[in-house]
């Protein structure tokens, strides 16, 4: 299976596998507020324009990300995903091992899960099961 590279920079990596309509995002390290908005915008880009049925989320290489940038997520970014993407799409989310992170990776898990009808989110410790539930 090839993997079109979408981004790989520092902070983060994006990858498109078009047989299986998948996207995968992963983000690396500690993210400032710039990096975290620039690649997420990014990523909707891509999502525009590859119109994926299933995408990934590995934070688990994601050591920091501001509150402020979680809420910039929510307040957003959130509702020009929700616009934008009409056809049903999973997402599965891997969170960091990072108490901090994981806590603001819940949080906004569940309010997207209300706020975005379309989108059918899970949340998963191994990356094998989140790749088995996104094929089901």
């Amino acid at each position: 299976m090839s993997a079109e590279i979408l981004l790989n920079s520092d902070v983060a990596r994006i990858e498109y596998l078009p047989q299986d309509s998948f996207l995968k995002l992963t983000l690396i390290g500690n993210l400032d507020k710039e990096d975290y908005q620039s690649t997420w915008n990014f990523l909707l880009d891509c999502i525009t324009e590859k119109q994926p049925k299933k995408i990934l989320v590995d934070q688990r290489p994601m050591t920091k990300a501001s509150i402020e940038s979680r809420a910039w997520l929510l307040v957003k970014w959130l509702p020009k995903f929700k616009s934008k993407v009409t056809h049903p799409t999973k997402v599965a989310v891997l969170f960091s091992k990072s108490l901090a992170v994981k806590i603001g990776g819940e949080f906004l898990v569940n309010a997207a899960s209300k706020e975005v009808e379309t989108a059918q989110l899970q949340v998963f410790q191994d990356e094998n099961e989140a790749i088995h539930w996104l094929q089901e």
